[in-house]
């Protein structure tokens, strides 16, 4: 979403959102044009940590795509949930 023009200010918490539908444990900054995103593993009690320097530009046809894919996962996470409760 940052590669397509994506709002930064939604950014940090779709993909947060996206981590815990994925039962990923990381945390995650942003800074304009830039993430850094560490990826914890609490059974050994190390981290790793990954950079990602992504300049932005417009394509609302790509953006689009990410969007529905993102919806898409998360609906499923979502109706798999209230099913099993």
């Amino acid at each position: 979403m940052m590669m397509f023009g994506g709002p930064s200010h939604r950014l940090q918490s779709q993909i947060q959102c996206a981590a815990r539908v994925l039962e990923i444990d990381l945390c995650v900054v942003y800074f304009p044009d830039n993430f850094i995103i560490s990826f914890d593993d609490d059974s050994t009690g190390t981290s790793h940590v990954k950079i990602i320097r992504q300049t932005s530009a417009l394509d609302l046809g790509k953006l689009s795509d990410a969007y529905q894919l993102y919806w898409k996962v998360s609906c499923i996470y979502f109706k798999s949930n209230t099913i099993l409760k």
